[in-house]
């Protein structure tokens, strides 16, 4: 976002973000990669290390390492081993496109983050995740992200949008632990990888499945202020050594508290439930956390809410309120 301010785009309703260009229509790869300004390639370069005050140069370090260089931009992006090898944008939306096959996903929004070092796909699949007897539903998604800084694999993983408030849930089901996402490094072939994704991909359907089950034996477990106050305390520890609990933590855990009282928190039958709960801290997380640096990059929220710490909250904060209402988290990691 800080090399074009509009490489994001996306259909429909502004999107929780609230980032990006409106288009009509879910976009297909050929014009998501357009419409997203992500037609531009990678190149990697040599590096080749001077030292002025002594007029040395060195080459080892460099017959080890290269750079990797925005084509369209000429930014730099990162810092890569010799054996790196780029994955274009285009063939990351080519493989998006093997994987899901016969239009199954259709994009809703792409864009890229920083000067372009991380980008993104995000398409809807069919169906809805439903509280039984409700309307309180999340959509079912499909994200891709790859990285061009060498910080990361290409990822693709699943996570729900409950539209009543327009916050992702959860990313639990491409947690470190189960690691159950796709990962494709950059050292190996892409198309290769194409029907070890597939795989994977099929088991959608069951892991949104058991998403669901869990979701509604949270939505029948009723809580008191006791459970509420340590579910709380223990997603917001303190950080202190002697335990100690600043004011702005107090404030912090306050907010989640009083969101359990929001109105798509409090309809029948979430309120006074473990799901409230749940969709209160994750509401937290994507509304009313603070971001360092949001106000002068945007794109910071929705990149800590889908890939670093806003992420590692939410994934706490499903793995917590099962655990306490004794269901064991492993269901959603098989």
């Amino acid at each position: 976002m800080t090399a074009n301010i509009n490489s994001i785009a996306f259909t429909g309703e502004v999107p929780w973000h609230g980032l990006g260009t409106q288009c009509e229509g879910l976009m297909t790869s050929a014009e998501a990669i357009k419409l997203g300004k992500l037609d531009w390639g990678v190149d990697v370069v040599n590096i080749r290390p001077v030292y002025p005050a002594s007029e040395i140069v060195t080459t080892s370090a460099a017959n080890r390492w290269r750079a990797t260089i925005r084509a369209d931009t000429g930014a730099m992006l990162g810092v890569v081993s010799s054996r790196y090898k780029p994955i274009q944008n285009v063939d990351a939306f080519t493989f998006f496109d093997s994987v899901v096959q016969e239009k199954l996903a259709m994009y809703e929004v792409v864009g890229a983050l920083g000067a372009g070092e991380t980008i993104w796909m995000l398409a809807k699949l069919p169906g809805e995740i439903r509280i039984t007897g409700t309307d309180d539903i999340s959509h079912k998604y499909l994200l891709l992200t790859t990285r061009h800084d060498g910080q990361s694999s290409l990822r693709m993983f699943f996570t729900p949008v409950r539209v009543v408030c327009q916050n992702t849930l959860t990313n639990a089901l491409y947690s470190r632990e189960s690691s159950k996402g796709i990962r494709v490094h950059h050292f190996g072939d892409l198309p290769k990888q194409v029907a070890e994704a597939r795989k994977l991909l099929g088991l959608v359907n069951l892991r949104f499945q058991r998403l669901e089950e869990v979701y509604n034996a949270m939505s029948r477990l009723a809580i008191d202020d006791s459970w509420l106050t340590q579910y709380v305390n223990s997603l917001l520890p303190s950080q202190a050594k002697d335990g100690t609990v600043g004011t702005n933590l107090l404030m912090k855990r306050e907010q989640i508290r009083s969101l359990v009282e929001a109105p798509e928190n409090a309809m029948k039958p979430v309120r006074g439930t473990v799901w409230g709960a749940y969709n209160a801290a994750t509401q937290w997380v994507d509304h009313g956390r603070s971001v360092r640096g949001v106000m002068q990059q945007p794109s910071r929220r929705m990149e800590s809410l889908l890939f670093t710490t806003g992420a590692e909250i939410k994934n706490r904060a499903l793995t917590l309120a099962m655990t306490m209402s004794q269901i064991d988290p492993k269901v959603l990691a098989s």
